[in-house]
């Protein structure tokens, strides 16, 4: 069920309550194991970890395994972002805030079916606590723009909700930047690559900078492989339907690598393969190669 103006949270309440989310785990897994072309070895349906194994280019045995709760944070952080827009677009299409009892009913209706989705939606919450990020997410965006005078109130479960997915995915990506090149040099300095993650994970949760930002040294692997390397973290993250700007801008603004690139042409180059050397260099991870094969 698709969230709409009216009613901006309603993917959530079909996703937690009304079977969304088994329906999608098992669509997860089922793509991965007829689509990945990997070995498989175990698959854990309540928590969608599919295992497998695959045989590398330089020949070694190679174990993995792929967590819907990653494919789980990026369909929530989508929707959220989603379910924001659609209430600026009704409070703007519908002058709410020039009539308070017009808006106090739409953000009551909203508090209902938020507090409804946390009452029903227990044993999944309980089973993946980033379910209720979206939620708390929309509460505050709410209280936080437009009820300063009345807030919405919600009644929480006491779950800790883990940032886990969100790192574990930076570091399996951007993790490499911290080693050697395949000339053996330093890609980045110990603290230019604690700086850049504390700078990713910034952006992750706020979509802005951070308010210490300041630009990376020059590193030491190509443009091209590094402008590949964030694609692939932007794919992970908010998939490539379409590219965010605000992403392209913070990493161009990130790296003095990218100093003398127009804006346009880093948005043209983005994703795009040309260039960027993948075969032979055993430093890059195996995400990447798979994500550059993918795309070939």
């Amino acid at each position: 069920m698709e969230s709409t103006q009216e009613q901006p949270v309603a993917f959530f309440e079909y996703f937690i309550v009304n079977g969304g989310l088994k329906n999608s785990k098992q669509k997860y897994i089922q793509d991965f194991i007829e689509n990945s072309g990997f070995h498989v070895t175990n698959i854990d349906k309540e928590k969608g970890i599919v295992s497998f194994f695959y045989i590398d280019e330089e020949g070694c045995y190679i174990e993995e395994s792929y967590n819907y709760a990653l494919e789980l944070n990026k369909i929530l952080r989508k929707e959220f972002y989603k379910s924001k827009k659609l209430i600026d677009q009704a409070v703007l299409d519908s002058n709410l805030l020039l009539d308070k009892t017009k808006a106090d009913n739409y953000f009551l209706l909203i508090q209902k079916t938020l507090q409804y989705i946390i009452d029903k939606g227990g044993d999944e919450i309980n089973q993946f606590p980033i379910l209720l990020k979206p939620i708390k997410g929309i509460y505050n965006y709410i209280n936080e723009k437009y009820r300063n005078d009345t807030n919405i109130t919600l009644q929480f479960p006491e779950v800790i909700i883990s940032e886990m997915e969100d790192e574990a995915l930076v570091y399996k990506i951007l993790g490499y930047l911290k080693g050697l090149n395949n000339n053996r040099e330093k890609i980045m300095s110990d603290e230019q690559f604690a700086l850049m993650i504390s700078y990713v994970m910034y952006f992750i949760e706020n979509e802005e900078n951070s308010t210490n930002f300041q630009k990376l040294q020059s590193i030491k692997i190509s443009k091209n492989l590094l402008r590949f390397t964030f694609w692939v973290l932007h794919k992970h993250l908010y998939t490539t339907s379409k590219i965010k700007d605000n992403f392209l801008h913070f990493i161009k603004d990130m790296f003095i690598d990218f100093d003398t690139w127009e804006f346009s042409t880093f948005k043209t180059k983005f994703g795009n393969k040309d260039k960027v050397t993948i075969h032979g260099l055993k430093f890059i991870p195996e995400i990447i190669k798979s994500e550059f094969k993918k795309s070939s």
